[in-house]
């Protein structure tokens, strides 16, 4: 992969970035040219996801909790 350099139009992570995870169209093309010239591996990019996905489900938790606390303040 160093060597011929990765596909991200063909790889699931890099898909799961791009629609899911990563917002900043500038921080998108960098993985992506780093991917195709060999200078981002796959277990990088991997673990760059992963860290991703757990920040967006721990905010998916703090904000599910601050919705039970608001309903429940509307029964009481």
């Amino acid at each position: 992969q160093k060597e011929l350099g990765g596909r991200p139009d063909e790889c699931v992570i890099y898909e799961m970035l791009v629609y899911h995870l990563v917002d900043d169209d500038k921080e998108l093309e960098k993985i992506r040219e780093e991917c195709m010239n060999g200078e981002l591996l796959c277990g990088h990019c991997k673990v760059h996801a992963a860290e991703l996905m757990k920040d967006f489900f721990e905010d998916l938790k703090v904000k599910q909790e601050e919705s039970v606390e608001i309903a429940e303040s509307l029964f009481d």
